[in-house]
């Protein structure tokens, strides 16, 4: 067997025995009053269009497309407000939701713009504008010292866990990390060292595909599935955070220049790795939409805190 060592954990190879994953640890409770619900995250992206008309008056044109890119964000604003109210609304107990501003009374971020091909109704003249945009919205807790359930079933926004058997582990010891999600998703799991390096855990050169079923429970490293390695504490210590985004859709393969035991070295900050899994979600593909017409896809981000420690 030959270690690689990458920020507080060792990966170890197992070719020939796998670490086994234990019965307590496959029926262990999902932890729900150790989630803190103010670390998680919540996007909507989405694409909408919108026409509106052009007057004969001098840079009507411009004043057009500015209409018509204004009614494109209040249709993904309201079409994402509805999806949002059905969910929520459909859950045994009702949750509140509200929009993040990214300007005051502005919630509409928009990531990519194009102009579509006018249309003309006798004597009047339609500019239209298609845009791909990112909400960002938050739960409404009366309550945050109350424990939050993982909510079930298709009918609640996206809600995606990962946890360990425990919240503090000592030099040599080995960590599994479990994850569940409400819905069927797709996933990116980043170590964070306490050091600041950053390593993707998932996907990784054992598992590329990165498909979960909503309600089972997953484990990692889980030999069942081909990951022949476990994760061993090892230095620095300190605290450790393992990052998790989820997504409806699946999510682009980062790019990696160096790997280290078959795990890719992430060079970049948590905020602009967040902002290219998610505004590679929906990509334009060159074909116009219906006015009026929205097509959505959830993102959720969260972390999972650990601590490590010298043995004594």
């Amino acid at each position: 067997m030959k270690p690689f060592l990458f920020g507080v954990m060792l990966i170890t190879l197992s070719l020939i025995s796998p670490p086994s994953v234990s019965a307590t640890q496959e029926g262990k409770a999902f932890p729900e009053k150790q989630f803190d619900h103010e670390k998680d995250r919540r996007f909507i992206i989405c694409t909408g269009s919108a026409y509106a008309c052009a007057s004969e008056t001098a840079g009507s044109e411009e004043k057009c497309l500015e209409n018509a890119l204004a009614a494109a964000k209040r249709l993904v604003l309201r079409k994402c407000h509805a999806m949002l109210e059905g969910q929520l609304t459909n859950a045994t107990t009702p949750i509140p939701f509200e929009f993040v501003d990214i300007r005051p009374n502005e919630y509409v971020r928009v990531l990519e713009k194009k102009t579509l091909a006018p249309r003309i109704q006798g004597p009047k003249k339609s500019c239209g504008v298609q845009i791909m945009a990112e909400i960002r919205y938050r739960l409404i807790h009366s309550d945050s010292s109350q424990p939050r359930k993982l909510p079930a079933g298709a009918h609640f926004p996206l809600t995606a866990r990962l946890w360990s058997d425990q919240s503090e582990y000592k030099a040599g010891e080995k960590i599994v990390f479990h994850l569940r999600g409400n819905r069927d998703f797709f996933t990116c799991i980043i170590d964070v060292a306490p050091d600041g390096e950053m390593i993707q855990l998932l996907p990784n050169l054992y598992r590329k595909y990165l498909f979960f079923k909503g309600g089972k429970d997953y484990h990692l490293p889980d030999p069942g599935l081909g990951d022949d390695f476990s994760l061993d504490v090892s230095p620095p210590f300190g605290e450790e955070h393992v990052l998790v985004y989820a997504s409806t859709v699946p999510l682009i393969a980062l790019t990696a220049e160096e790997y280290i035991g078959g795990f890719a070295r992430v060079r970049q900050s948590e905020e602009s790795l967040s902002r290219e899994l998610r505004h590679a979600l929906m990509t334009s593909s060159g074909k116009d939409i219906l006015p009026g017409a929205f097509s959505a896809a959830e993102f959720f981000e969260t972390r999972w805190t650990i601590r490590t420690h010298k043995r004594d």
